[in-house]
């Protein structure tokens, strides 16, 4: 697979949505940039620039539609993207629901970019950005009644993390992929995924937590764990728990045909998502000494 031959995104149909009179341009209107003029003409005009003036930019084509309930019953949701937008969704509403209930922690998410691409970038996941931004909130919270800033190590000792991306659930096709002790199903809960390749970060404290705040919230906890002879994705757990040190779980919902253009999840687990999410926040110092001596 020839990803840059075989994978082509499709903008337009040369010659069809131009004249022929007008594919000659004047010289000294066209853009230096390498890229096609049609294409350079829709970003000028939402720029409201000239093609000269244009250094460059970055661009994503996506599917335009919306998500959208599919199904007889409307169990399932599809749209693009879900992967990891609704990771973000939960996240950022649990975030939200859970600010009324006053509490000393420090509740935070971060939402990182180019996951899918390895993350190695100023934005991306594998960066000291979580640690800093961690350190300079502390230091900001003490800095009026310490003369000495505290210890950012040991407050994150006491803290932990989820890792917040989605699953592969199990496909009706190929049910031989996945092990028969912990199969992955839309609509039925979050998934807790673990792997003894360490590209999920889960470890048995945290494993231990998350299915204590699934029981208080709730929300059912279905087990990953892939076979040895399928290769499975990573997610930015390892590297988050790598660059801070902090306890880390990885935890998502289940989902079909991941990285289509059209991705499918069940209706019920966006909802059992941020349930979860929303508990971990208000409950997760409930767990920590317990979680702490179990490591």
């Amino acid at each position: 697979l020839d990803l840059s031959k075989n994978i082509v995104v499709i903008a337009s149909v040369p010659g069809l949505s131009k004249k022929d009179d007008k594919k000659e341009k004047d010289k000294k209107k066209k853009s230096d940039l390498p890229h096609d003029e049609q294409i350079m003409e829709v970003i000028c005009h939402a720029a409201e620039c000239l093609p000269t003036e244009l250094l460059d930019f970055d661009l994503e084509f996506s599917d335009g539609q919306p998500c959208c309930t599919v199904g007889i019953d409307h169990s399932m949701l599809s749209g693009g993207r879900q992967d990891n937008l609704l990771g973000c969704y939960g996240c950022v509403r649990a975030l939200l629901d859970s600010s009324s209930q006053i509490s000393r922690d420090i509740r935070m998410i971060t939402l990182f970019d180019h996951e899918e691409i390895g993350s190695r970038s100023r934005v991306g996941g594998w960066t000291p950005t979580l640690y800093r931004t961690v350190s300079r909130i502390v230091n900001s919270l003490y800095s009026d009644i310490m003369t000495t800033p505290p210890d950012i190590d040991c407050i994150i000792a006491r803290g932990m993390a989820l890792s917040v991306d989605q699953a592969h659930s199990v496909h009706p096709g190929y049910s031989d992929r996945v092990c028969s002790h912990t199969v992955e199903h839309m609509n039925e809960g979050v998934v807790l995924k673990a792997s003894a390749r360490q590209s999920y970060s889960t470890s048995a404290g945290a494993s231990a937590v998350v299915r204590m705040i699934g029981k208080k919230s709730g929300v059912p906890i279905q087990s990953s764990s892939k076979k040895n002879t399928v290769l499975g994705g990573g997610t930015l757990g390892p590297m988050v728990a790598s660059t801070t040190c902090i306890r880390t779980s990885d935890i998502g919902v289940a989902m079909l045909a991941m990285h289509s253009a059209r991705e499918l999840v069940g209706s019920k687990d966006v909802e059992y998502l941020v349930k979860f999410c929303k508990e971990f926040l208000i409950s997760l110092h409930d767990f920590i000494d317990d979680m702490i001596k179990l490591e």
